[in-house]
Protein backbone atom coordinates (compact mmCIF):
# COMPACT_ATOMS: atom_id res chain seq x y z
CA UNK A 1 0.00 0.00 0.00
CA UNK A 2 1.32 3.84 -0.67
CA UNK A 3 -0.81 6.54 -0.38
CA UNK A 4 -0.63 9.50 -2.92
CA UNK A 5 -1.55 12.88 -1.47
CA UNK A 6 -1.73 15.04 -4.46
CA UNK A 7 -2.50 19.00 -4.31
CA UNK A 8 -2.40 20.92 -7.82
CA UNK A 9 -1.79 24.67 -6.86
CA UNK A 10 -1.82 28.20 -8.92
CA UNK A 11 -0.11 30.98 -6.45
CA UNK A 12 -1.55 30.68 -2.99
CA UNK A 13 1.76 30.06 -1.54
CA UNK A 14 0.39 31.46 1.64
CA UNK A 15 -2.47 28.81 1.97
CA UNK A 16 -0.18 25.83 0.26
CA UNK A 17 2.35 26.42 3.65
CA UNK A 18 -0.87 25.49 5.99
CA UNK A 19 -1.70 22.71 3.75
CA UNK A 20 1.44 21.07 3.25
CA UNK A 21 1.97 21.15 6.94
CA UNK A 22 -1.24 19.60 7.55
CA UNK A 23 -0.20 16.83 5.23
CA UNK A 24 3.29 16.83 7.03
CA UNK A 25 1.61 15.65 10.32
CA UNK A 26 -0.34 13.24 8.93
CA UNK A 27 2.38 11.18 6.93
CA UNK A 28 4.51 11.39 10.30
CA UNK A 29 1.07 9.46 12.26
CA UNK A 30 0.63 7.36 9.34
CA UNK A 31 2.15 3.54 9.21
CA UNK A 32 2.48 2.82 5.46
CA UNK A 33 4.41 4.60 2.70
CA UNK A 34 2.49 8.46 1.35
CA UNK A 35 3.82 10.23 -1.28
CA UNK A 36 2.89 13.72 -1.61
CA UNK A 37 2.83 15.89 -4.91
CA UNK A 38 2.74 19.19 -5.63
CA UNK A 39 1.53 20.51 -9.07
CA UNK A 40 2.09 24.08 -9.62
CA UNK A 41 0.44 25.67 -12.09
CA UNK A 42 3.23 28.07 -12.84
CA UNK A 43 3.01 30.26 -9.62
CA UNK A 44 4.41 33.43 -9.68
CA UNK A 45 5.31 33.21 -5.88
CA UNK A 46 6.79 31.66 -3.27
CA UNK A 47 5.32 27.84 -4.35
CA UNK A 48 8.60 26.55 -4.97
CA UNK A 49 10.41 27.71 -1.68
CA UNK A 50 7.02 27.05 0.09
CA UNK A 51 7.93 23.19 -1.43
CA UNK A 52 11.45 23.05 -0.76
CA UNK A 53 10.74 23.31 2.92
CA UNK A 54 8.08 21.60 2.94
CA UNK A 55 9.73 19.04 5.68
CA UNK A 56 8.16 16.32 3.76
CA UNK A 57 10.87 13.85 2.63
CA UNK A 58 10.25 12.99 -0.98
CA UNK A 59 7.66 15.40 -2.13
CA UNK A 60 7.64 15.95 -5.86
CA UNK A 61 7.15 19.42 -7.08
CA UNK A 62 6.11 19.56 -10.66
CA UNK A 63 6.27 23.03 -11.97
CA UNK A 64 4.17 23.91 -14.98
CA UNK A 65 6.57 25.76 -17.28
CA UNK A 66 3.15 28.03 -18.33
CA UNK A 67 -0.26 28.42 -17.56
CA UNK A 68 -2.86 25.29 -17.93
CA UNK A 69 -6.41 24.77 -16.86
CA UNK A 70 -7.59 23.55 -13.68
CA UNK A 71 -8.34 20.15 -15.08
CA UNK A 72 -5.37 19.62 -16.78
CA UNK A 73 -3.30 20.80 -13.78
CA UNK A 74 -4.75 17.90 -12.09
CA UNK A 75 -4.13 15.53 -14.84
CA UNK A 76 -0.63 16.90 -14.45
CA UNK A 77 -0.36 15.93 -10.81
CA UNK A 78 -1.97 12.30 -11.11
CA UNK A 79 0.15 11.21 -14.19
CA UNK A 80 3.42 12.39 -11.80
CA UNK A 81 2.55 10.03 -8.88
CA UNK A 82 3.07 6.52 -8.57
CA UNK A 83 0.93 5.45 -5.20
CA UNK A 84 -1.73 2.43 -5.59
CA UNK A 85 -4.23 4.73 -3.77
CA UNK A 86 -4.80 7.95 -4.64
CA UNK A 87 -6.58 11.43 -3.08
CA UNK A 88 -6.34 15.06 -4.43
CA UNK A 89 -6.93 18.03 -2.15
CA UNK A 90 -6.62 21.66 -2.71
CA UNK A 91 -4.18 23.98 -1.87
CA UNK A 92 -5.80 25.67 1.01
CA UNK A 93 -7.10 22.13 2.76
CA UNK A 94 -5.62 20.28 5.06
CA UNK A 95 -5.80 16.47 6.08
CA UNK A 96 -6.35 15.78 9.68
CA UNK A 97 -3.63 14.71 12.13
CA UNK A 98 -4.35 11.37 12.01
CA UNK A 99 -6.55 11.26 8.80
CA UNK A 100 -3.73 8.98 6.58
CA UNK A 101 -3.52 6.61 9.55
CA UNK A 102 -7.25 5.95 9.04
CA UNK A 103 -7.39 6.10 6.06
CA UNK A 104 -4.82 3.42 6.11
CA UNK A 105 -6.81 1.52 8.21
CA UNK A 106 -10.18 1.73 5.97
CA UNK A 107 -8.02 0.47 3.02
CA UNK A 108 -6.73 -2.04 5.09
CA UNK A 109 -10.28 -3.68 5.93
CA UNK A 110 -11.03 -5.32 2.61
CA UNK A 111 -10.82 -5.10 -1.44
CA UNK A 112 -12.69 -1.45 -1.85
CA UNK A 113 -11.80 0.66 -4.87
CA UNK A 114 -13.14 3.70 -3.51
CA UNK A 115 -13.02 4.93 0.41
CA UNK A 116 -15.26 7.66 1.11
CA UNK A 117 -15.55 9.83 4.62
CA UNK A 118 -17.24 13.28 5.73
CA UNK A 119 -15.52 16.26 4.73
CA UNK A 120 -15.40 19.76 7.32
CA UNK A 121 -15.14 22.52 6.11
CA UNK A 122 -13.45 25.67 7.48
CA UNK A 123 -13.74 29.21 6.12
CA UNK A 124 -10.68 31.41 6.22
CA UNK A 125 -10.29 34.29 7.80
CA UNK A 126 -10.83 37.46 5.86
CA UNK A 127 -8.93 40.10 7.55
CA UNK A 128 -9.83 42.73 4.10
CA UNK A 129 -14.06 41.97 5.25
CA UNK A 130 -13.12 41.36 9.09
CA UNK A 131 -14.30 37.96 9.20
CA UNK A 132 -12.44 35.29 11.45
CA UNK A 133 -12.35 31.47 10.65
CA UNK A 134 -15.26 29.14 10.81
CA UNK A 135 -15.73 25.99 11.04
CA UNK A 136 -19.29 23.79 11.10
CA UNK A 137 -19.78 20.49 12.43
CA UNK A 138 -22.80 18.15 11.88
CA UNK A 139 -22.82 16.22 14.63
CA UNK A 140 -25.62 13.90 13.04
CA UNK A 141 -23.09 13.68 10.00
CA UNK A 142 -19.83 12.89 12.07
CA UNK A 143 -21.31 9.83 14.23
CA UNK A 144 -18.39 7.36 12.66
CA UNK A 145 -21.15 5.36 10.83
CA UNK A 146 -19.34 2.62 8.66
CA UNK A 147 -21.05 1.48 5.86
CA UNK A 148 -20.84 0.16 2.49
CA UNK A 149 -22.43 1.23 -0.72
CA UNK A 150 -23.34 -0.46 -3.89
CA UNK A 151 -21.57 2.14 -6.92
CA UNK A 152 -24.44 0.94 -9.30
CA UNK A 153 -27.24 1.65 -7.43
CA UNK A 154 -25.96 5.20 -6.16
CA UNK A 155 -24.94 5.90 -10.05
CA UNK A 156 -29.01 4.93 -10.43
CA UNK A 157 -29.95 7.50 -7.64
CA UNK A 158 -27.42 10.06 -10.15
CA UNK A 159 -29.38 9.24 -12.59
CA UNK A 160 -32.83 9.69 -11.21
CA UNK A 161 -31.62 13.05 -9.86
CA UNK A 162 -32.18 11.97 -6.24
CA UNK A 163 -29.04 12.85 -4.66
CA UNK A 164 -28.34 15.73 -2.21
CA UNK A 165 -25.01 16.56 -3.90
CA UNK A 166 -22.13 15.69 -6.67
CA UNK A 167 -20.10 14.80 -3.71
CA UNK A 168 -22.29 12.04 -2.57
CA UNK A 169 -20.65 10.06 -5.62
CA UNK A 170 -17.25 8.78 -5.86
CA UNK A 171 -14.74 11.64 -5.17
CA UNK A 172 -11.26 11.61 -5.78
CA UNK A 173 -11.26 14.84 -4.66
CA UNK A 174 -11.28 14.37 -0.76
CA UNK A 175 -12.05 10.66 -1.29
CA UNK A 176 -9.56 7.82 -1.99
CA UNK A 177 -9.53 5.98 -5.09
CA UNK A 178 -7.47 3.03 -6.04
CA UNK A 179 -5.08 2.89 -8.95
CA UNK A 180 -6.55 0.27 -10.59
CA UNK A 181 -9.90 1.84 -11.09
CA UNK A 182 -8.61 5.16 -12.37
CA UNK A 183 -6.63 3.15 -15.02
CA UNK A 184 -9.56 1.22 -15.40
CA UNK A 185 -11.47 4.77 -16.22
CA UNK A 186 -8.50 5.89 -18.38
CA UNK A 187 -8.60 2.69 -20.45
CA UNK A 188 -12.31 4.09 -22.05
CA UNK A 189 -11.36 7.81 -22.42
CA UNK A 190 -8.24 7.77 -24.56
CA UNK A 191 -5.87 7.89 -21.55
CA UNK A 192 -7.30 10.73 -20.11
CA UNK A 193 -8.72 10.67 -16.52
CA UNK A 194 -10.08 13.85 -15.89
CA UNK A 195 -12.62 15.82 -17.98
CA UNK A 196 -15.45 18.60 -18.25
CA UNK A 197 -14.91 21.96 -16.58
CA UNK A 198 -14.99 20.57 -13.01
CA UNK A 199 -12.87 17.22 -12.71
CA UNK A 200 -13.82 16.62 -9.66
CA UNK A 201 -17.37 16.19 -10.52
CA UNK A 202 -16.56 14.27 -13.82
CA UNK A 203 -14.17 11.82 -11.96
CA UNK A 204 -16.72 11.19 -9.00
CA UNK A 205 -19.28 9.79 -11.67
CA UNK A 206 -16.60 8.33 -13.71
CA UNK A 207 -15.52 6.09 -10.72
CA UNK A 208 -18.98 5.23 -9.92
CA UNK A 209 -19.59 3.63 -13.56
CA UNK A 210 -16.36 1.71 -13.44
CA UNK A 211 -16.15 0.43 -10.03
CA UNK A 212 -16.36 -3.12 -9.71
CA UNK A 213 -16.43 -3.33 -5.39
CA UNK A 214 -18.58 -1.58 -3.42
CA UNK A 215 -17.88 1.60 -1.76
CA UNK A 216 -16.66 1.74 1.46
CA UNK A 217 -17.69 5.26 3.32
CA UNK A 218 -17.32 5.97 7.42
CA UNK A 219 -18.64 9.16 8.66
CA UNK A 220 -15.51 11.09 10.12
CA UNK A 221 -12.74 14.08 9.02
CA UNK A 222 -9.74 12.48 7.22
CA UNK A 223 -9.48 15.92 5.14
CA UNK A 224 -10.96 19.56 5.71
CA UNK A 225 -12.05 21.00 2.77
CA UNK A 226 -10.56 24.88 2.87
CA UNK A 227 -12.53 28.17 1.22
CA UNK A 228 -10.34 30.89 1.37
CA UNK A 229 -10.63 34.14 0.44
CA UNK A 230 -8.80 33.62 -2.96
CA UNK A 231 -10.62 29.90 -3.20
CA UNK A 232 -12.10 29.43 -7.47
CA UNK A 233 -15.29 28.89 -5.63
CA UNK A 234 -15.63 31.81 -3.34
CA UNK A 235 -14.50 33.70 -6.51
CA UNK A 236 -17.20 31.54 -8.73
CA UNK A 237 -20.10 32.29 -6.15
CA UNK A 238 -19.15 36.00 -6.39
CA UNK A 239 -19.79 35.39 -10.39
CA UNK A 240 -23.01 34.49 -10.00
CA UNK A 241 -24.81 37.09 -7.64
CA UNK A 242 -23.50 39.81 -9.89
CA UNK A 243 -22.35 38.78 -13.52
CA UNK A 244 -19.29 40.62 -13.53
CA UNK A 245 -16.04 39.30 -13.62
CA UNK A 246 -13.19 41.51 -12.71
CA UNK A 247 -9.99 41.45 -15.03
CA UNK A 248 -8.14 40.62 -12.31
CA UNK A 249 -9.99 38.21 -10.40
CA UNK A 250 -9.21 34.46 -8.99
CA UNK A 251 -12.56 33.72 -11.58
CA UNK A 252 -10.93 35.43 -14.44
CA UNK A 253 -7.98 34.01 -14.00
CA UNK A 254 -9.72 30.87 -14.02
CA UNK A 255 -11.29 31.35 -17.33
CA UNK A 256 -8.84 32.77 -19.04
CA UNK A 257 -7.01 29.12 -18.11
CA UNK A 258 -9.98 27.36 -19.14
CA UNK A 259 -9.33 28.28 -23.04
CA UNK A 260 -7.82 26.08 -25.32
CA UNK A 261 -8.35 22.80 -23.20
CA UNK A 262 -9.83 20.52 -25.59
CA UNK A 263 -11.19 17.84 -22.58
CA UNK A 264 -13.94 20.14 -21.67
CA UNK A 265 -17.09 18.56 -22.34
CA UNK A 266 -20.58 20.31 -23.26
CA UNK A 267 -21.01 22.81 -20.25
CA UNK A 268 -19.29 26.20 -20.64
CA UNK A 269 -16.88 27.65 -17.91
CA UNK A 270 -18.91 30.04 -16.16
CA UNK A 271 -21.88 27.55 -16.30
CA UNK A 272 -23.34 28.55 -12.67
CA UNK A 273 -25.17 25.22 -12.06
CA UNK A 274 -23.13 22.51 -10.47
CA UNK A 275 -26.26 20.13 -11.24
CA UNK A 276 -25.92 20.52 -15.34
CA UNK A 277 -22.10 20.25 -14.64
CA UNK A 278 -22.80 17.21 -13.02
CA UNK A 279 -25.80 16.03 -16.08
CA UNK A 280 -22.58 16.35 -18.70
CA UNK A 281 -20.27 14.41 -16.63
CA UNK A 282 -23.20 11.34 -16.31
CA UNK A 283 -23.73 12.01 -20.27
CA UNK A 284 -20.03 12.31 -21.33
CA UNK A 285 -18.82 9.21 -19.21
CA UNK A 286 -21.68 6.94 -20.20
CA UNK A 287 -20.93 8.03 -23.70
CA UNK A 288 -17.20 6.77 -23.81
CA UNK A 289 -17.71 4.06 -21.54
CA UNK A 290 -20.33 2.95 -24.37
CA UNK A 291 -22.76 2.32 -21.39
CA UNK A 292 -26.54 3.36 -21.91
CA UNK A 293 -27.76 5.93 -19.69
CA UNK A 294 -31.32 6.56 -19.04
CA UNK A 295 -32.06 9.69 -17.23
CA UNK A 296 -35.28 11.56 -15.55
CA UNK A 297 -34.60 14.99 -17.05
CA UNK A 298 -37.77 16.21 -15.50
CA UNK A 299 -36.13 15.30 -11.98
CA UNK A 300 -33.32 17.17 -13.33
CA UNK A 301 -34.83 20.21 -14.34
CA UNK A 302 -36.52 20.54 -10.92
CA UNK A 303 -33.13 20.75 -9.39
CA UNK A 304 -32.00 22.98 -11.97
CA UNK A 305 -34.98 25.27 -11.39
CA UNK A 306 -34.06 25.12 -7.80
CA UNK A 307 -30.46 26.18 -8.08
CA UNK A 308 -30.94 29.26 -10.40
CA UNK A 309 -33.25 31.08 -8.02
CA UNK A 310 -31.26 34.06 -6.60
CA UNK A 311 -28.71 34.14 -9.14
CA UNK A 312 -28.25 37.21 -11.65
CA UNK A 313 -30.74 36.92 -14.61
CA UNK A 314 -28.15 37.42 -17.27
CA UNK A 315 -26.63 34.01 -15.61
CA UNK A 316 -29.40 31.73 -14.87
CA UNK A 317 -30.80 32.48 -18.97
CA UNK A 318 -27.34 31.24 -19.56
CA UNK A 319 -27.55 28.08 -17.18
CA UNK A 320 -31.10 27.57 -18.88
CA UNK A 321 -29.65 27.57 -22.48
CA UNK A 322 -27.36 25.36 -21.50
CA UNK A 323 -30.16 23.18 -19.90
CA UNK A 324 -31.96 23.01 -23.12
CA UNK A 325 -28.70 21.64 -24.89
CA UNK A 326 -28.37 18.75 -21.96
CA UNK A 327 -32.30 18.48 -21.24
CA UNK A 328 -34.02 18.89 -24.15
CA UNK A 329 -38.27 19.79 -23.89
CA UNK A 330 -37.44 18.69 -20.14
CA UNK A 331 -35.55 22.47 -19.61
CA UNK A 332 -38.89 24.60 -20.68
CA UNK A 333 -40.11 24.60 -17.45
CA UNK A 334 -37.14 26.07 -16.06
CA UNK A 335 -37.55 29.88 -14.76
CA UNK A 336 -35.24 32.28 -15.27
CA UNK A 337 -35.57 34.81 -12.19
CA UNK A 338 -35.78 38.57 -12.61
CA UNK A 339 -33.42 40.92 -11.39
CA UNK A 340 -33.48 40.94 -7.24
CA UNK A 341 -31.47 43.55 -4.97
CA UNK A 342 -28.42 41.55 -3.36
CA UNK A 343 -28.63 40.81 0.34
CA UNK A 344 -27.99 42.75 2.62
CA UNK A 345 -24.84 42.11 4.18
CA UNK A 346 -24.75 39.94 7.07
CA UNK A 347 -23.87 41.34 10.63
CA UNK A 348 -20.12 40.77 11.02
CA UNK A 349 -19.50 37.37 13.63
CA UNK A 350 -17.58 38.78 16.95
CA UNK A 351 -13.70 38.24 16.30
CA UNK A 352 -12.78 36.74 19.67
CA UNK A 353 -13.75 33.19 20.19
CA UNK A 354 -17.30 31.93 19.74
CA UNK A 355 -19.38 28.38 19.87
CA UNK A 356 -23.10 27.78 19.60
CA UNK A 357 -23.67 24.39 20.63
CA UNK A 358 -26.84 22.48 19.49
CA UNK A 359 -27.75 18.94 19.09
CA UNK A 360 -27.27 18.55 15.50
CA UNK A 361 -24.80 21.46 14.79
CA UNK A 362 -21.89 22.87 16.12
CA UNK A 363 -20.35 26.41 14.94
CA UNK A 364 -16.70 27.18 16.06
CA UNK A 365 -15.67 31.08 15.12
CA UNK A 366 -12.58 32.95 15.79
CA UNK A 367 -9.83 32.74 18.57
CA UNK A 368 -6.55 31.13 17.59
CA UNK A 369 -8.05 27.45 16.82
CA UNK A 370 -9.73 29.04 14.13
CA UNK A 371 -6.57 31.41 12.87
CA UNK A 372 -5.48 28.70 10.27
CA UNK A 373 -6.02 25.41 8.93
CA UNK A 374 -3.57 24.01 11.03
CA UNK A 375 -4.76 24.38 14.33
CA UNK A 376 -8.56 23.97 12.75
CA UNK A 377 -7.27 20.29 12.02
CA UNK A 378 -6.11 19.94 15.46
CA UNK A 379 -9.18 20.78 17.21
CA UNK A 380 -11.51 18.59 14.35
CA UNK A 381 -9.02 15.93 14.76
CA UNK A 382 -9.34 16.00 19.18
CA UNK A 383 -12.67 16.65 19.19
CA UNK A 384 -14.11 14.05 16.26
CA UNK A 385 -12.37 11.50 18.50
CA UNK A 386 -9.42 10.66 16.18
CA UNK A 387 -8.35 8.05 18.83
CA UNK A 388 -10.59 5.77 18.08
CA UNK A 389 -9.19 2.64 15.65
CA UNK A 390 -11.62 2.10 12.52
CA UNK A 391 -12.17 -1.43 13.77
CA UNK A 392 -14.20 0.23 16.70
CA UNK A 393 -16.46 2.56 14.56
CA UNK A 394 -20.17 1.89 14.66
CA UNK A 395 -22.17 -0.03 12.33
CA UNK A 396 -25.54 0.50 14.45
CA UNK A 397 -27.62 3.33 15.39
CA UNK A 398 -26.30 2.83 19.60
CA UNK A 399 -22.94 3.41 18.65
CA UNK A 400 -23.80 6.47 16.42
CA UNK A 401 -25.93 7.99 19.09
CA UNK A 402 -22.76 7.53 21.18
CA UNK A 403 -20.42 9.42 19.07
CA UNK A 404 -22.81 12.02 18.42
CA UNK A 405 -23.11 12.98 21.92
CA UNK A 406 -19.20 12.43 22.28
CA UNK A 407 -18.58 15.24 20.02
CA UNK A 408 -21.20 17.47 21.87
CA UNK A 409 -19.07 16.88 25.35
CA UNK A 410 -15.78 17.50 23.98
CA UNK A 411 -17.39 21.00 22.08
CA UNK A 412 -18.90 21.78 25.67
CA UNK A 413 -15.78 21.00 27.08
CA UNK A 414 -13.50 22.95 24.95
CA UNK A 415 -15.64 25.86 25.37
CA UNK A 416 -15.21 25.78 28.77
CA UNK A 417 -11.31 25.33 29.37
CA UNK A 418 -9.99 25.30 25.83
CA UNK A 419 -8.84 22.89 23.30
CA UNK A 420 -8.90 18.89 24.58
CA UNK A 421 -5.98 17.29 25.21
Amino acid sequence: MKISVLVPTRSRAEYLRETLRTIAAATRACPVEVEVVVSDNASDDDTPQVCAEAGIPGLVHIRQPARLSMRQNFEAALQGSTGTHVVFIGDDDAVAPHGLLRLSEMIAAGDHEIVKWRVVNYVWPDPSRGLPGTVTLRTNKLTGRVRRIDPKALLDSFANGRIATYQNGAMIYHGCIRRSLIDRVRATQGGTYFWTTCPDVYAALANLLHARTPILAADIPITIGGASPRSNGTAGKEYTKTASTPDASEYALFLEELKGDAFLGRTPSTCASINLVTIDALQLSHQMAGRPLVLDEAAWARRVAGELAGLAPAVAAEAKAQAQVLLGNAAAAIPVPAAAPLPAAAPLPPAGPAISIGLARLRLSGGAAMAGIVPAAQLIDQLCGAETPFARLPRRLPGMVLRAAGLVLRAQAWKRAGPPG
